[in-house]
């Protein structure tokens, strides 16, 4: 079976590697893999696509209002999947290549990987390509979590099938005996006595690592912020970090392989964000046993529910710090949190069980 996966470019993030980890699953399945950018770029995570096995393209879409252009692509993409003879696309950026592909026995799936609405005036444009899909081109309509699969069920009346976003155990997972935080501390050059925080994500408005840095003043301990990804407000970051005195408590790592590496030699782990579809990063913290505090957004409240395994907290970088300073204080007191956060992501997040609901999506 022969399946085309469809992404705006090959990044490092969510959903890029999600699908490279769980390659040798969907082969395992009989899936031939094919990957497709859309975006401007390739992108610069392509390299681990190739290694994992797919056979990657780059089809660049037409500008919005390129009409002419727009036509040849939606013909360029029919020629090509019956070309080839593709069983399966299935869609995680540009939606239209979806309508494209539709057709004869073709299987078509879209993910939906977000909580964004359309404004009051836009909405009738967002509910009737929902519609539209499912019913004059038989897409299957795929949501990633609780907070998707609501937001496109109560917002728009989409039918979807929920399958939740899935972590690579092989990679997260806890500290595998009592000295390895040290022995990673000491790699990594990270002062044995600091209480140390994590984000792991792009810099954007919308990942909020603003927040991060606004609490550290407030931090009793002394604090090193370990700041995992790169991005559009980076720089923004940086100057709100020397504005408030903490730029040395802050280290900007950039882009990484070894995630766990980070996550299992810190303290706590944060995610401030203003919204979520699903929040992966979340999830390989909590599945790597670290305290983690949360902003009360849809996408991350999916994840923490009175406080059972995590922290979840009002929009207020004074409740970070608030949180931080009493995770210091006893870090004995959120043993059973982390125990449970494990748990939590075993049963619900894992991708033996995951993957193979999706490809039930593509048929037999």
């Amino acid at each position: 079976m022969k399946v085309l996966h469809v992404f705006n470019e090959l990044r490092f993030s969510g959903a890029e590697k999600m699908y490279v980890a769980a390659a040798p699953i969907f082969q395992a399945e009989g899936c031939e893999l094919i990957a497709v950018a859309t975006g401007r770029e390739l992108g610069d995570y392509a390299p681990q696509f190739v290694e994992a096995g797919f056979d990657v393209r780059h089809m660049p879409a037409p500008r919005w209002r390129d009409w002419v252009g727009f036509i040849k692509y939606m013909i360029a993409v029919r020629r090509m999947v019956r070309k080839e003879r593709i069983d399966v696309v299935h869609v995680h950026g540009y939606w239209l290549f979806g309508l494209g592909a539709s057709g004869g026995n073709r299987v078509v799936v879209k993910s939906r990987h977000s909580v964004f609405r359309h404004r009051k005036l836009t909405w009738i444009y967002g509910w009737f390509t929902r519609w539209m899909s499912r019913n004059w081109f038989g897409i299957t309509e795929h949501t990633i979590g609780d907070s998707v699969y609501r937001n496109e069920r109560d917002y728009y009346f989409n039918k979807t099938v929920k399958i939740n976003n899935w972590y690579d155990g092989r990679m997260f997972f806890p500290a595998r005996n009592a000295d390895e935080k040290q022995e990673l501390r000491r790699r990594l050059d990270i002062p044995q006595e600091s209480c140390v925080l994590i984000s792991v994500g792009g810099c954007t408005a919308n990942k909020n690592h603003h927040d991060i840095i606004r609490a550290l003043p407030l931090i009793e301990a002394p604090v090193l912020y370990l700041h995992l990804g790169s991005g559009a407000t980076e720089d923004e970051e940086r100057r709100l970090a020397d504005e408030l005195g903490v730029a040395e408590n802050v280290r900007f790592v950039g882009n990484v392989t070894d995630v766990r590496d980070y996550l299992v030699a810190s303290d706590v782990f944060v995610m401030p964000s203003r919204l979520e579809g699903l929040g992966m990063a979340a999830v390989e913290a909590l599945a790597c046993g670290v305290p983690s505090i949360m902003y009360d957004s849809p996408g991350l409240r999916d994840l923490i529910h009175d406080d059972d395994n995590g922290f979840l907290v009002a929009h207020d970088f004074r409740l970070i710090a608030q949180r931080c300073n009493e995770i210091h204080r006893d870090p004995a007191s959120v043993l059973a949190s982390t125990v449970a956060a494990r748990r939590f992501v075993e049963e619900n997040f894992s991708m033996a069980r995951n993957v193979p609901e999706i490809c039930k999506l593509y048929g037999p």
